[in-house]
């Protein structure tokens, strides 16, 4: 097949890196990949594995969509409608899909994101070709605010990541579940090492982004970890990651003891980040790097600008990874500075025999629900019937 994935940009984030592991899987299965971005740092990456990439402007969505229901105020479509005509945006960006579309003819797209997913759609369905919308979270904009309904309808089939978007879709936009497949993100790393016993000073590491919502949870821990320091726990946090709010997050660390500052580091934005979790002792993250977390067996704090899940247990291990290790399902009362730092303590006084279970623990359920050559099989699958099976039957 010739596989086309469609994306906001190929910046160093969840989705992209999504996008490049998936891309590589289905390669490997003898598949012509390809992907549409505004561009971005992994865009090189995907060149390394021989994936094509092709820059185009495509039409942002910006403002949240759809508040409680299945419907939409005039004033977003109207917000979102002037983006996507500013400079031809709209316009330009379908003419320019549509010609790589017919020139690599390809066979099914997947569409990620609600402005990728407009002029996506758009071009599909002016050349014939079978799309799937793929969904990754629940921030009420799943899909674009102008004709979602027919763009929802034309699509052969909706992907999610978890049981919470593919129950939510069904409650909120009265989706048909036979339409909705449940593909867990894939993950694909080496350099899985055996149970290694946890540092005298606590290394402790956080990847995320420093967007206009994402930096709050950075803030929380940053203050979690302040108050672990003064209460003589010595540790280290290295903070992987970007973003226009790191003027908030640098003011937050000033504020902290003089003789504390050191022990926050901000390392930027990094593509290659396996050593960095193979010699940590506890990752706090949620969403992909949770489950990188998991992968390399560390104990995982599931903190999330949304809430604060807590510490990933077999207790709560099902709870929280149907919600993407979110903790969304705890409230927004929940992610507070306090609860982090009571499981902070709780995790630098606990043995290391505590640790080797956890270790276990995480790395048996990664590789019970995250295979990632079983989810490209999956993927295959699914666009597979996409192309060949009518409409609501994938």
């Amino acid at each position: 097949m010739n596989i086309l994935y469609i994306n906001n940009d190929m910046s160093i984030s969840g989705s992209p890196k999504a996008i490049l592991t998936e891309l590589k899987l289905l390669k490997q299965l003898g598949h012509n990949t390809f992907v549409i971005s505004s561009g971005g740092p992994l865009v090189s990456e995907l060149e390394k594995e021989g994936i094509s990439h092709f820059h185009v402007d495509l039409p942002l969505l910006g403002d949240t969509g759809i508040p409680t229901e299945n419907k939409l105020p005039w004033d977003i479509k109207w917000r979102y409608l002037k983006a996507s005509i500013k400079k031809n945006r709209l316009i330009s960006s379908v003419y320019n899909i549509k010609k790589i579309i017919k020139k690599n003819d390809i066979d099914i797209i997947q569409l990620h994101q609600p402005g990728p997913t407009f002029a996506g759609a758009i071009a599909a369905i002016l050349t014939g070709t079978p799309y799937i919308i793929r969904i990754q979270h629940i921030l009420k904009n799943e899909f674009p605010p102008l004709f979602h309904s027919t763009i929802v309808r034309k699509a052969k089939g909706i992907s999610v990541i978890t049981p919470e978007i593919y129950n939510h879709l069904q409650e909120v936009f009265e989706i048909d579940p036979q339409f909705i497949r449940i593909i867990p993100t894939a993950v694909n790393l080496g350099g899985r090492e055996p149970f290694k016993e946890k540092r005298n000073m606590l290394k402790i590491l956080s990847v995320t982004t420093f967007g206009d919502v994402k930096y709050q949870a950075v803030i929380k821990l940053i203050k979690a970890v302040n108050l672990l320091l003064e209460k003589g726990i010595d540790c280290e946090l290295n903070i992987i990651g970007d973003g226009p709010k790191k003027e908030l997050i640098l003011e937050t660390i000033s504020k902290m003891n003089p003789s504390y500052r050191e022990k926050v580091k901000l390392l930027g934005a990094i593509s290659n980040i396996e050593d960095y979790y193979i010699n940590t002792d506890i990752v706090v993250g949620v969403g992909r790097v949770a489950m990188e977390a998991l992968y390399f067996g560390k104990p995982l704090l599931c903190c999330s600008h949304f809430s604060y899940g807590g510490i990933f247990t077999k207790d709560n291990s099902e709870k929280i990874y149907s919600y993407n290790f979110s903790g969304r399902n705890f409230g927004k009362d929940s992610l507070k500075e306090e609860c982090i730092f009571n499981d902070l303590l709780k995790l630098s006084l606990a043995n290391n025999h505590t640790f080797e279970l956890m270790y276990k623990y995480n790395t048996d359920f990664f590789d019970k629900r995250f295979n990632s050559n079983k989810l490209s099989l999956r993927t295959e699958e699914l666009f597979n019937s996409a192309r060949y099976t009518p409409k609501g039957k994938i």
